[in-house]
């Protein structure tokens, strides 16, 4: 479930609907409402949607279950947002060594004083550092 204040994809409300009646097969729509964080005319139009592509059934009375094709697409969006959440680690780990690499050039620091081969060396060390601990932290 995503946290209150951010707002949410149309592919993270449609996940957290199916999540829900995942957890609680044959869920009401007010359970549904509640549990995903929705307004009436919100989930309505999201239910229809899912109906529509087959990825919840209804039995006529507002009872919701999770269909086959529900459920692969919960699989994959779950793989996708591990993908998304590991890039941006990755990311966020580049942007890092960035600042770190543009503070050791713009230092004026003696220890480098204008010495490229000194800043060059420091910079590969930095580099094998980071990798390392990425990879530290997969296994």
């Amino acid at each position: 479930m995503s946290f209150l204040g951010k707002y949410r994809s149309r592919l993270e409300i449609l996940r957290d609907i199916l999540f829900t009646v995942s957890v609680v097969n044959g869920a009401k729509k007010t359970h549904i409402m509640y549990r995903a964080n929705l307004g009436g005319k919100v989930l309505n139009r999201h239910l229809g949607e899912t109906l529509k592509v087959g990825l919840l059934k209804c039995d006529g009375e507002s009872h919701y279950w999770l269909t086959d094709k529900g459920e692969h697409f919960l699989k994959l969006y779950e793989d996708y947002d591990r993908s998304r959440r590991d890039l941006k680690e990755q990311t966020d780990n580049l942007e890092k060594e960035k600042k770190a690499l543009i503070k050791i050039l713009l230092s004026g620091e003696p220890e480098y004083g204008g010495n490229r081969q000194k800043f060059v060396e420091t910079a590969m060390i930095m580099k094998v550092k980071s990798i390392g601990e990425r990879k530290s932290e997969e296994e």
